[in-house]
């Protein structure tokens, strides 16, 4: 078994590096609702919240992800116009 007994020293990210890993998530999720045919808006605001509640001193951006994904059913949709899969209900039946 190899073993690594060197020190590895991380640095904190500084905000703007939070907001684009919190950015590039987004999208991704953004992504994956767009598939199915609503576009998902999300605002500055809103986006600051998640960062606030999804960065953590300690763990870094880890607890983002599940920050957004607990967030995500209470975001705005809208259905997409140029959707293939055609018009659909904001709510469900």
């Amino acid at each position: 078994m190899r073993r690594f007994d060197e020190q590895v020293v991380f640095h904190r990210l500084s905000r703007a590096d939070v907001s684009r890993i919190a950015r590039l998530m987004m999208d991704e999720t953004s992504s994956r609702v767009e598939a199915k045919g609503y576009e998902l808006r999300v605002s500055r605001a809103v986006m600051q919240a998640i960062i606030r509640e999804g960065y953590s001193d300690e763990y870094g951006v880890r607890p983002l992800r599940q920050t957004i994904i607990r967030c995500a059913p209470f975001l705005p949709l809208s259905p997409c116009p140029s959707s293939s899969l055609g018009s659909r209900s904001l709510l469900p039946p």
